[in-house]
């Protein structure tokens, strides 16, 4: 079966990029495992150590104007993901550890998990499609590396690059 399968005619799905500043291999482990295990997903930077809705919009678009793509990615994670939406977690630039769907339309900013090491900051929760194990080597290997993405979170539509790459993964 093929990623694209699991559509079911979305317009639209998110690719989120593991990754942990500069942890090791045995951080991103040990929150790839947290989050599979708890159905969550999250993202942090460490100048957003604060609840991103409880920001005026002014305080948002200041930080907009000096991080104009960690602005959107905050965005889209906390405010224009919605219950339904599907996300595919890739470990690197060339697997898939999980897709999830979006089981809620909020999400929830929760210090003491970054504090403990023990996953990011800002969560939402998902429904596991499907998920792999981080050591699993029969997890989904894309045919071609997603080159250019260095974003930890994007929306991909059928105009992006990566929309044929991602949805043609045998899963």
């Amino acid at each position: 079966m093929k990623l694209e399968s699991l559509l079911d005619n979305r317009k639209y799905f998110y690719i989120m990029h593991l990754s942990y500043g500069a942890g090791t291999d045995e951080d991103k482990r040990k929150h790839w495992e947290f989050g599979k295990d708890s159905n969550l997903i999250g993202l942090d930077r460490v100048d957003v150590n604060f609840d991103w809705n409880e920001q005026t919009e002014a305080d948002k678009k200041e930080f907009g104007s000096l991080n104009p793509n960690w602005y959107r990615q905050f965005e889209t994670f906390c405010n224009k993901m919605k219950r339904g939406d599907l996300v595919v977690v890739i470990a690197g630039l060339d697997s898939i550890l999980g897709i999830g769907e979006i089981a809620r339309n909020d999400y929830y900013y929760c210090p003491k998990l970054k504090k403990d090491r023990t996953f990011f900051d800002h969560i939402r929760n998902v429904t596991w499609k499907k998920a792999w194990s981080f050591e699993d080597r029969n997890r989904p290997f894309l045919l071609q590396q997603l080159m250019v993405f260095n974003d930890t979170l994007r929306k991909i539509t059928p105009n992006s690059p990566f929309w044929k790459i991602l949805c043609n993964v045998e899963i």
